[in-house]
């Protein structure tokens, strides 16, 4: 799902994403609905006037979301555990971003995979099923992943800034995200 130049092109999504893009919450932290919130799925395109960003087209989706599903959102505070990110008493091991590791992004295009032999973009991360890739990442963008592989909320607690070169990160899934208390 893509917000680009006034136009929202989404292809084979579900409703739980699009809620939680057009609400800024992350999908773990949306609750109720019917049983098919998560299953069906659906496609949109959709053209606001003039040159509208993601930004302010997410209003936009909202009222879309209202008027095609019957919607009824509110908002409310509760406390859930939270994973802090913190450097390890060795210190950090992150190696600050070299020239040429990877080459700026487009701002305005998505971005693509590197062809074989190309440099990715600057900033990209691939989370991949247990595995995580990326060149040119702030400690920002890599807890926002995290978030979303481990489904809680990852606070930065590390203190160091980026970007970073290239980091690869592997895990095993029951280890992170497993019905047993985690510390």
């Amino acid at each position: 799902m893509r917000p680009l130049h006034g136009d929202l092109d989404a292809k084979n999504v579900g409703l739980k994403l699009l809620i939680s893009d057009a609400y800024g919450v992350e999908a773990f932290h949306i609750s109720g609905g019917p049983a098919w919130i998560d299953a069906d799925r659906f496609d949109i395109e959709a053209k606001a006037g003039g040159d509208a960003t993601g930004k302010q087209m997410m209003p936009m989706l909202q009222s879309l979301l209202e008027d095609r599903f019957k919607l009824k959102a509110h908002r409310e505070t509760r406390e859930e555990p939270v994973f802090d990110l913190t450097l390890a008493k060795s210190g950090i091991k992150l190696q600050p971003l070299k020239e040429g590791s990877c080459v700026p992004a487009d701002p305005n295009s998505p971005p693509r995979p590197p062809a074989p032999g190309q440099k990715p973009p600057c900033g990209a991360i691939r989370p991949g099923m247990n595995a995580m890739d990326a060149v040119g990442a702030n400690m920002a963008a890599l807890t926002r992943v995290l978030t979303l592989i481990l489904g809680r909320t990852v606070i930065d607690k590390a203190g160091v800034a980026g970007p970073f070169d290239v980091l690869h990160l592997e895990y095993a899934r029951e280890d992170l995200t497993g019905n047993r208390a985690v510390d």
